[in-house]
Formats: structure tokens, C-alpha cells, sequence
């Protein structure tokens, strides 16, 4: 139980502390998040839809909470769920840390492309702009979030009494990524 209020909280977090990935021409951002570090334990310590319902659960509060339109609400809800839960099954379906680490990659592919899709019709611009955006920081910021991942499901397994402290290294971890992301010294680091 006490497991399932750090995902709740540091995932509340995340959702708080976005990092924007600005889009060329001054087109409005899409914001990233370090999900997949709390994706990868909750793969192996929860039933596939429990997953899929925290990820939505937070997703719809933070949304209410910061006074998003319903649209939005309703479209990232029900995606972010989705892809949660088609990650989780996916991951749970091949087992271990591997597995979920596989499940929080297909979660990671689900989610950018589906706003990606949505973002590219809005903005009528082609998709594959959208897609290669700035995709070296993508990356960096998708194998930081495994990676982190990984390190808290040790935690839960071998060293139960420091997960919480590394549960919220994550969020940490996303703020040092928002902040640098706000002065520019991200992206002459990862440039590809």
C-alpha cells in the first residue's frame, strides 16, 4: 500500500514539473515527463489495470487541478491510460526487470506517438517534423527515466527502506531537467 501512495505522489509530481520540448517556429511545446521510472516497478508490483488506473487517476487530477479545458483532460486521460496499461500488460506479459523495462518502452512509443499524431494534425505541419524534434533530448530523457526506473525497482526488491528516497530522486531528477531545459544548457549537450 505504501508503495502505491509513493506512485501516486511522485507521479502527481512529474505531471507538475513538465519538461517542454519547444517546437520549431514558435508553435505551441509538448511537455515530457520521467514516467517510465515509475512504470518499470509498477509493472512488477501491480496487476496491469491498477497501473493503467494510477497513471489515469493522476493524469485526470492534475489536469482538474490546474484547470486544463475538458478536451485535453478527457484526450490525455484516456491515452495516458491506454498506453499505461497496453505497457504494463505488454511488460508483465514478458516478466522480470527486463520485461518491464520492454513494457515502459512500448508505454514511452504508445504515448509520444499518439500526441504526436494529434499534434501534427492540429498544427497541420507533417508528422516526421514533429517526430525528429529534438529527438537527441528525447532520448537522453527516455534512458535517464528507464535508468531510474531500474535503480527504484532494486530499491523496492533489495533495499525497501530507501525506495521512498529514491522515488523522489526521480522527481528530483525531473526538475534538474526542467530547469536546465529553461536556461538552454540541455540542448547543446544532447544535439544530434
Amino acid at each position: 500500500m505504501s508503495e502505491i501512495i509513493l506512485f501516486l505522489v511522485g507521479l502527481g509530481a512529474l505531471q507538475i514539473i513538465p519538461t517542454l520540448v519547444p517546437h520549431p517556429a514558435g508553435r505551441e511545446g509538448e511537455n515530457l515527463f520521467l514516467d517510465e521510472a515509475y512504470l518499470v516497478p509498477m509493472v512488477l508490483a501491480l496487476k496491469s489495470y491498477e497501473t493503467a488506473l494510477i497513471f489515469a487517476a493522476v493524469v485526470f487530477f492534475v489536469h482538474v487541478v490546474q484547470n486544463k479545458s475538458h478536451v485535453k483532460t478527457l484526450f490525455n486521460t484516456i491515452q495516458i491510460a491506454f498506453a499505461a496499461g497496453a505497457g504494463a500488460l505488454i511488460g508483465s506479459l514478458i516478466g522480470s526487470l527486463p520485461g518491464a523495462v520492454i513494457g515502459a518502452i512500448v508505454y514511452a512509443a504508445m504515448s509520444a506517438l499518439t500526441v504526436g499524431v494529434l499534434l501534427s494534425r492540429l498544427e497541420q505541419r507533417p508528422f516526421k517534423e514533429w517526430l525528429f524534434n529534438d529527438i537527441g533530448f528525447r532520448i537522453a530523457m527516455l534512458v535517464s527515466s528507464l535508468s531510474l526506473g531500474v535503480c527504484m525497482q532494486i530499491a523496492i526488491t533489495g533495499y525497501p527502506e530507501i525506495f521512498p528516497l529514491v522515488a523522489m530522486g526521480v522527481v528530483g531528477f525531473q526538475m534538474a531537467y526542467q530547469r536546465a531545459r529553461n536556461v538552454g544548457a540541455i540542448p547543446a549537450l544532447v544535439r544530434v
